[in-house]
């Protein structure tokens, strides 16, 4: 099956439909979505503050706590712009 036959069925099931003609479980769902970011975005940002602050040499050589804060920034880019692309 390929991935536009995928969306097709997935929007053909009934729960699909029923969150789509929702009035409010759609936006729940989205803010819960974008809270959940928020949230480990900011957990993220202090467990790795944390631990560079406690060894800040062995941490910035450390090629997964480099990768944890590239993704972290990505994180934050792809929330400003969901929130400026989400406001009329």
């Amino acid at each position: 099956m390929s991935l536009l036959g995928f969306t097709r069925w997935l929007a053909a099931t009934p729960w699909s439909i029923a969150l789509h003609e929702s009035v409010w479980m759609y936006p729940i769902i989205e803010s819960v979505d974008v809270l959940t970011l928020c949230c480990f975005v900011g957990m993220s940002v202090v467990s790795g503050a944390a631990l560079f602050y406690a060894i800040p040499v062995r941490s910035y050589q450390n090629i997964l706590f480099r990768a944890k804060w590239k993704m972290t920034f990505l994180d934050w880019v792809f929330l400003v712009r969901a929130i400026l692309s989400s406001t009329p």
